[in-house]
């Protein structure tokens, strides 16, 4: 068996509590992009990528313990992308227990979903993953509480990834969490007047900007490099969200992108992933 798990990064959010996990989430937007594939392999319990030993994180164990289960070992067939802000802590922790003979993606998404909760890992990742596509979190929770709706992405933009910084999810959400809380229902609002992704990457640069996910001094300096850009009329836009900078540009542009951004970090250049988290072998 393997599993399909998408790369999701929230272009914009703020958590409500609920009375538990599974009525606490976040309402927001959100880009699912290129995926990685996630497979069964022997060793100790964790998550394997390309060159590195298992890696063990307190999310995967708390899924697998929510379900009076085992851990197991998985290999994702990637570089390591933990922390970067790509939701790999739910994507992961739903395919190890799907692997482990979960029997629907639902029940994995449950588990996973309380214990990024009370991890402070994630809000919204599990129901974001499990749409697929660019998706709007109406209402929070995890898998059946949460209302989740997918937008439509006219054309095939290219985003351009780019890795900056090493903040974890509880940092990141200490640093700005009073300003997440102050400033997402706002931009919300300012989304659902025209759901489309022009206006999920402006809101979500905006987002980014009032929060501090973004300084003025990055924003100059992406600004400027992606001037010939914006003059053609081929940038879409770009935001910030932990670790990573999404640059979204006309499709075929990606590799252009990339390299106007040589020297600020490592870069790929990924697409807008329109399914979900998904078994492709059984």
């Amino acid at each position: 068996m393997i599993i399909e798990v998408p790369r999701h990064v929230t272009g914009y959010w703020y958590v409500v509590e609920g009375h538990d996990p599974q009525t606490t989430g976040s309402v927001g937007a959100g880009v699912n992009l290129t995926p990685i594939r996630v497979g069964p392999r022997d060793g100790s319990p964790g998550v394997y990528f390309w060159g590195t030993e298992g890696i063990v994180f307190k999310t995967y164990l708390d899924s697998f313990s929510y379900l009076g289960l085992r851990p197991i070992a998985i290999e994702a067939y990637s570089r390591p992308l933990l922390g970067i802000g790509y939701g790999m802590s739910a994507g992961l922790s739903m395919a190890g227990l799907l692997l482990a003979g979960v029997h629907t993606v639902e029940e994995a998404g449950r588990a996973v979903h309380s214990a990024e909760v009370l991890n402070r890992t994630g809000y919204g990742d599990v129901v974001a993953i499990i749409r697929g596509g660019l998706e709007v979190r109406r209402f929070p929770g995890g898998p059946g509480h949460a209302v989740v709706e997918s937008v439509r992405v006219d054309g095939d933009p290219d985003v351009v990834a780019l890795e900056t910084g090493s903040e974890t999810t509880p940092e990141m959400l200490r640093r700005v969490g009073e300003k997440v809380s102050a400033v997402g229902p706002e931009i919300h609002r300012y989304f659902l007047e025209d759901p489309s992704l022009e206006r999920f990457v402006e809101a979500s640069q905006r987002f980014s900007l009032l929060t501090g996910l973004m300084d003025k001094t990055l924003h100059d300096e992406l600004a400027e490099r992606l001037r010939t850009f914006m003059r053609r009329g081929s940038l879409i836009g770009f935001h910030r969200k932990k670790n990573i900078v999404l640059v979204y540009v006309d499709k075929g542009l990606g590799p252009e992108v990339a390299d106007s951004l040589s020297g600020m970090g490592y870069t790929e250049v990924l697409k807008i992933s329109r399914c979900g988290l998904r078994i492709i072998d059984d």
